[in-house]
């Protein structure tokens, strides 16, 4: 066996205790008479073994493990092109899909609420401009018609006519 397949196995199957008895007894045998791999076995013993020896086990979450099947089985599936271009889009959208899917439901929550109140602000904003426009309107149109109501002679302030009493009885 050589070296580079056996420290491929001590830093994977051999340490783990994963390896069939046959290869383990292969590998066991060339580390006893090999001192490069003797040596590298010690080294992933002390570096990567021992430092992980006592931690803390965590499950990783469903979500995870489910995104590691679909990629596994999507792997395995040969790739059929039946329709073209269209089975083309049609696969480039089901993907989308599936990533929508594997994104953890709070996190697809909190995006749709975010997106949402976006969307009601963006969508204010021509309304609150339309109603500032019409009353900006309003008011250049009373504003004109003061004008035009001088030009005719009749000003706003004009004192000369009177006090506006005599129009009250």
């Amino acid at each position: 066996m050589r070296c580079e397949r056996v420290q491929d196995l001590l830093l994977t199957d051999y340490t783990d205790g994963r390896l069939d008895e046959a290869l383990r007894r292969e590998v066991a045998g060339h580390i006893k008479s090999c001192g490069a791999c003797r040596d590298f076995e010690c080294v992933v013993r002390e570096k990567a073994v021992a430092p992980l020896k006592h931690a803390e086990k965590i499950e990783p979450p469903a979500y995870l493990w489910e995104r590691i099947r679909r990629e596994v089985s999507a792997e395995r599936r040969p790739a059929i092109d039946v329709y073209g271009a269209l089975g083309s889009v049609a696969g480039t959208l089901r993907r989308g899909l599936e990533a929508l899917t594997r994104i953890p439901k709070p996190a697809l929550a909190f995006a749709m609420v975010a997106m949402l109140i976006i969307a009601v602000a963006l969508a204010r904003q021509p309304i609150e401009r339309r109603s500032l426009n019409n009353y900006l309107n309003e008011q250049i149109d009373f504003m004109a018609g003061l004008d035009s109501d001088e030009a005719n002679g009749a000003g706003v302030f004009d004192t000369s006519t009177g006090s506006g009493a005599e129009d009250l009885i």
